[in-house]
C-alpha cells in the first residue's frame, strides 16, 4: 500500500512539472528599427534582451518580433555595425 502511494505521489509530481511550464505567462516584444536621421528601415540589426537568451534580427523592413518572453521587465538592446548601440527598458505583460 505504501509503495502504491509513493508511485501515485511521484506520478502527480511528474504531471505537475509537465503542466507548470504551460501555465507560465509569456508575451512578445515587437517593433521596427529605423535610422534616426533618415528614417530608413535598418535590416539585419540585432535585437536582444540583456542577460537572457531571447533575441531576434530585423527583416528587410526593419521589423522584429521576440516571442515567448516570460512576463517581467528587461533591457532591450539594439545593435548594428556602424551605429551606436541603443538600450531601452521594456515591460512584458502576458498575452490575453
Amino acid at each position: 500500500m505504501a509503495a502504491c502511494l509513493k508511485c501515485l505521489l511521484l506520478m502527480c509530481c511528474l504531471a505537475w512539472f509537465g503542466i507548470a511550464p504551460a501555465l507560465a505567462q509569456t508575451g512578445a516584444i515587437k517593433g521596427r528599427i529605423l535610422d534616426g536621421q533618415t528614417g530608413a528601415p535598418l535590416p539585419s540589426a540585432n535585437i536582444f534582451l540583456e542577460k537572457t537568451s531571447y533575441g531576434a534580427a530585423t527583416d528587410e523592413n526593419g521589423d522584429y518580433a521576440i516571442t515567448k518572453v516570460p512576463v517581467g521587465s528587461y533591457v532591450l538592446v539594439a545593435s548594428l555595425i556602424g551605429y551606436q548601440q541603443a538600450r531601452q527598458t521594456v515591460t512584458v505583460q502576458g498575452e490575453e
